[in-house]
């Protein structure tokens, strides 16, 4: 899928660029010709996702301009002809592009929103973000809002970009996405108030299969001065034992110009704990674990060491569950965080170069113990 120049039309640089299908086998053999779709020739037309139907076929998430503005759902049949399966009208076509899902009914998940103002300080008309299920006849079966944070104060949440939404084993839906907030608040370290914009923050949500919200997070970190720090959430997937995997990138809190893949796994209900105990009305990242010369640093016995695919914390009777940990490697770039229930638990390593590794550990009541790990091939 993609844009091209259409040269079967008499003066094809006067048309904009229209959307062009091409089939390649598992193989990389051709399966088809090049295969054009328009349902119009406005500028603003576009289509940005792609999900696999019941039947195997791709349907993509397009928007076009005929006498509305309108999300549609189109499906590239097995004969390479293009089919309209369902639409919805939406309010802001620049507020976000199309995307798409299918659920395990075969109904199809499309996003649409409502365009308010755009001042950044005006809370009366924010623009939303919608999720509409359509069922394989095009009857759409409900429409669910991205909900709002509750406004304390001088408080702004606008322009619930979505960027991707999945369907989970039990038919759930997750949502994952870019989102804008501007609020005032106390600092939690230097414990002073602070006005805070986050342009690039992100969000996080799961929907129930008949589009009630069961959780929202709102993902917006900020560095140890108190200034906002870029973060976008590009996938979010369903893991295999119903854990979430989310993908994107994040702003190192020492540079303003350099980002960092971001991959992170959550429960079930999104969150890095049983207790949910770091989800406020922000969601709120662990503190990295600092090495200071106030801070005394206690043994930590790691197995096996050396090791391969993962390895254990060997417990002390001065530690206390649960813990934080970082691993870091010999540069000082921290490469994995997470947090350990038990002894039991294991962290995956699997996906390492070999090499000398630094563990760091800080238990409940804040103890930190510091280890050296080796993986090797």
């Amino acid at each position: 899928m993609g844009e091209g120049i259409d040269n079967r039309q008499p003066n094809p640089t006067d048309v904009p660029y229209r959307s062009v299908f091409y089939r390649v086998g598992f193989d990389g053999s051709v399966g088809s010709d090049l295969i054009w779709y328009e349902c119009s020739d406005h500028p603003s037309r576009r289509m940005s996702d792609a999900a696999s139907d019941s039947d195997g076929s791709p349907v993509f998430g397009y928007y076009c301009l005929e006498d509305a503005a309108r999300r549609y759902i189109i499906k590239l049949k097995p004969d390479n002809t293009v089919s309209r399966e369902g639409s919805v009208s939406i309010g802001d076509p620049s507020l976000d592009d199309p995307r798409i899902a299918v659920d395990h009914e075969g109904n199809y998940i499309i996003n649409s929103n409502f365009g308010g103002k755009d001042s950044i300080w005006n809370t009366d008309r924010r623009r939303t973000t919608h999720v509409t299920k359509i069922n394989r006849q095009g009857q759409i079966l409900w429409n669910t809002m991205m909900p709002q944070i509750k406004r304390e104060g001088r408080i702004y949440l606008d322009r619930f970009e979505m960027l991707r939404m999945s369907v989970t084993k039990n038919n759930d839906i997750l949502c994952v996405g870019q989102v804008i907030i501007a609020d005032s608040f106390y600092h939690p370290v230097t414990q002073e108030p602070f006005h805070w914009v986050s342009y690039n923050a992100s969000f996080i949500a799961r929907l129930a299969p008949d589009g009630k919200v069961k959780w929202r997070h709102l993902m917006a970190p900020y560095n140890s001065e108190g200034s906002a720090l870029s973060n976008i959430l590009f996938d979010i997937q369903e893991a295999p034992d119903g854990s979430i995997i989310v993908a994107g990138q994040l702003q190192r809190d020492t540079s303003g110009f350099i980002h960092d893949a971001w991959l992170m796994r959550l429960s079930p209900d999104g969150c890095l704990n049983d207790s949910c105990d770091h989800i406020q009305k922000y969601w709120r990242f662990p503190d990295t674990i600092s090495l200071t010369e106030n801070i005394q640093l206690f043994p930590l016995m790691i197995y096996p060491n050396p090791g391969q695919q993962g390895f254990r914390i060997l417990y002390s009777s001065d530690m206390i569950y649960p813990l934080q940990y970082e691993l870091i490697n010999s540069t000082g770039v921290r490469l994995q965080t997470g947090f350990l229930g038990s002894n039991d638990d294991e962290v995956d390593t699997s996906w390492l170069y070999s090499g000398a590794y630094q563990v760091l550990v800080r238990d409940r009541n804040g103890k930190v113990f510091s280890g050296r790990w080796v993986k090797m091939d």
